[in-house]
């Protein structure tokens, strides 16, 4: 009986803390004691506290008899007792009130519960302390709810400090971070007794972007289970919206993790690299959770809270998951995925913000502009001895104008002085363009690569005489002058293609046609200092028939009938004498002579003329014109020409006038129809081909 008396003692020690005043009894008999002493007459006790009531026994002549306990407020109204106790809301006390009975007769005792208020107001806040507001970005003070047992309706008050102490303004419950590290904004509430609760909340400022603000319902990708339901909620969202998705494969903790995709967008819509998310020194999520649960990366889990949760990682942490699965990200719809240890029934999750975080010291990369907008290429060509412009460039970071100066250096580093912004390219192993753009967070340099192109090459000049050959006949390739302003001595490379495109051997500089049509000969000139290579296409045209005039000398034209000028020419694959038109006057019509030799250089008699199936008289005339016969002419187009006649044509003709061809040297008879002046005519080659009987024979 003695360990239960102290220990009933202990409990009204600790349940009515501070007696004060003198024992409590009924007035005869019976007494009310509490381990063994008598009843105090007040009590003490907290406001908003529970009261734990006294064990307070009856004792008449040594018997004990039964208690019964009731309780009144301050307005004489009876408390209710749950397990004998109650919570002390009434600021004005309460009165206890004991009642026994030994058969015969009742007594009571009374003792007055001192309520006393002590304790400051708390505070309770829907953010978590320690969220991560983005540098220079605006921050809306977190709402908060102040906590005290009086049960009024208590405000806070708040003061803002930056991280080096200083006070930041507030306007209407906004301020703007100008900062990094750590705001701390300290609430303040005192209650009716006069308690002073205080209260700090953090802020982190960092240098940071949204990743993802979990604005639509698609802003959470790919769900490795069932889901019931994924939509964009505005409760419980810190912010805007959040995308809440409900689990609905309920699992046991098997081990089976449940993927969680979130896709990382860039300012401009696209996703980030993985270069792009390794600049940040970590990825945080705010995450709302139903349950308590455990999620993660790739290679490990951290235990999550019901509410609000402050999810981090390092990019340490996240670069160690990436080596060992690099699906860890995706730049793409997947992204950034998260691990779920558990999918519980009914449980669910709510994504709001995914941050990107630089490190403090961080300074966002200034971007780089062309005067169009472009952005500044890497490389740039400019042309050696010719004026190269330096572009004009701009620099932005974080959208603001940047002062940009530019350098120029050629390849030993020597600075390049500017006219105009331009200079003369001289330095064939390149230049540097340094443009240099500066801010209040620093400067930085973007260097632009000029390469120089030595567009020097080697100019290839065809000393051709004629440009027509006989099959079967060996014909000697045109010789080539290679010229070139470095001062190199240079040949050509010569190679022959026949009309088909085949390649024909050329031997000791000469090449044997064997089918009419037109055979292409390539020049190939390379220098080694420049690095480049040019070429020239030499045209030949070869015939069956018999080569009569070759047009190599001003008098291979024996008589022109009209003031002219004659003179042999041998350019743009133009090779015979060019007579040009002297006359003030046009002629409607005029006479040329053009004798023909044998392989001998006897001049032909008719009778050898008269053995060719036709002749091909090659010209090129200056402007259109009618040529022919002196019974008749043919008209024909500015350009390269072929003046072809029959032996009919020819017989017709020479019938009608017998000066249609002189044995004498002078020749063949050529007709020309409106010469005007300044007009002129290039004779190339007189063929005469022989009838296949004929050409049989002389192969």
């Amino acid at each position: 009986m003695k360990r239960k008396k102290l220990l009933l003692a202990a409990c009204f020690s600790a349940a009515a803390a501070g007696i004060l005043g003198l024992a409590a009894c009924g007035e005869d008999g019976i007494v009310f004691q509490v381990d063994g002493a008598a009843l105090p007459e007040t009590i003490g006790a907290e406001l908003g506290d529970l009261f734990i009531m006294p064990k307070v026994v009856a004792v008449k002549d040594g018997k004990e008899f039964e208690v019964e306990i009731s309780v009144l407020d301050s307005r004489n109204q009876e408390v209710e007792l749950i397990n004998k106790k109650f919570r002390a809301t009434d600021a004005d006390g309460y009165t206890l009130v004991f009642t026994a009975t030994d058969g015969e007769e009742s007594d009571s005792a009374r003792v007055s519960v001192l309520v006393t208020d002590t304790k400051a107001p708390t505070f309770s806040f829907k953010e978590v302390s320690g969220f991560v507001s983005i540098l220079g970005e605006e921050v809306t003070v977190p709402e908060c709810t102040v906590i005290d047992a009086s049960s009024d309706d208590l405000t806070a008050t708040y003061t803002v400090k930056d991280s080096a102490g200083n006070e930041v303004s507030v306007e209407n419950g906004k301020f703007t971070t100008s900062v990094t590290g750590d705001y701390t904004i300290t609430y303040t509430a005192t209650d009716p007794s006069g308690n002073i609760g205080t209260k700090d909340f953090i802020v982190s400022c960092k240098k940071a972007v949204v990743l993802n603000g979990f604005e639509e319902a698609a802003d959470l990708g790919w769900v490795q289970f069932d889901v019931a339901a994924k939509e964009a909620v505005s409760e419980p969202a810190r912010n805007g919206n959040a995308v809440r998705v409900e689990l609905a494969d309920p699992q046991s903790s098997d081990g089976n993790w449940r993927r969680i995709c979130v896709p990382f967008r860039a300012e401009n819509g696209g996703f980030l690299s993985w270069e792009e998310v390794q600049e940040f020194e970590g990825i945080q999520c705010y995450i709302y959770s139903s349950d308590a649960n455990e999620i993660g990366l790739t290679t490990f889990v951290r235990p999550i809270e019901a509410g609000w949760n402050t999810v981090y990682y390092t990019m340490e942490e996240i670069v160690a998951a990436y080596n060992v699965d690099p699906s860890q990200y995706s730049p793409d719809e997947n992204g950034f995925f998260l691990n779920l240890k558990f999918a519980l029934p009914g449980s669910y999750l709510v994504f709001d913000y995914m941050l990107g975080i630089y490190a403090d010291d961080y300074v966002p990369d200034a971007e780089f502009l062309l005067e169009d907008g472009s952005d500044l290429p890497e490389e740039l060509r400019a042309e050696l001895n010719g004026s190269f412009a330096v572009p004009q460039v701009k620099a932005l970071r974080d959208g603001d104008e940047m002062q940009v100066t530019m350098k120029v250096t050629d390849s030993e580093g020597t600075e390049v002085a500017l006219s105009d912004g331009a200079f003369v390219i001289s330095d064939p192993d390149g230049y540097t363009i340094a443009y240099t753009a500066t801010d209040e967070q620093g400067s930085q340099t973007a260097l632009v690569q000029v390469v120089v192109i030595d567009t020097r090459v080697p100019q290839i000049d065809v000393r051709a005489t004629g440009n027509l050959a006989v099959v079967g006949e060996a014909f000697r390739v045109p010789e080539s002058v290679v010229t070139i302003i470095t001062g190199e001595n240079l040949t050509a490379e010569v190679s022959v293609t026949d009309p088909d495109g085949n390649t024909v051997e050329v031997k000791d500089g000469m090449f044997t046609p064997e089918k009419e049509g037109e055979y292409t000969v390539v020049y190939t000139a390379f220098s080694p200092e420049t690095g480049n290579s040019n070429e020239a296409e030499f045209i030949v045209y070869c015939t069956e028939g018999k080569i009569l005039n070759s047009f190599l000398e001003t008098t291979d034209v024996s008589y022109v009938g009209y003031d002219h000028s004659a003179e042999r020419v041998s350019a743009d694959g133009v090779y015979g004498i060019k007579v040009t038109s002297t006359a003030a006057e046009a002629k409607q019509w005029a006479t040329v002579y053009l004798p023909l030799k044998d392989s001998d250089g006897n001049f032909l008699t008719w009778e050898d003329v008269s053995e060719f199936e036709r002749v091909d008289i090659y010209v090129f005339i200056s402007e259109n014109m009618g040529l022919g016969l002196c019974n008749g002419v043919k008209d024909y187009a500015q350009g390269k020409a072929v003046v072809s006649f029959t032996a009919t044509e020819l017989a017709a003709a020479y019938q009608a006038d017998p000066t249609q061809y002189r044995e004498d040297g002078t020749g063949f008879y050529f007709n020309i129809r409106q010469v005007n002046p300044g007009a002129y005519i290039v004779f190339e080659n007189f063929v005469g081909v022989y009838p296949e009987d004929i050409l049989r024979k002389c192969r």
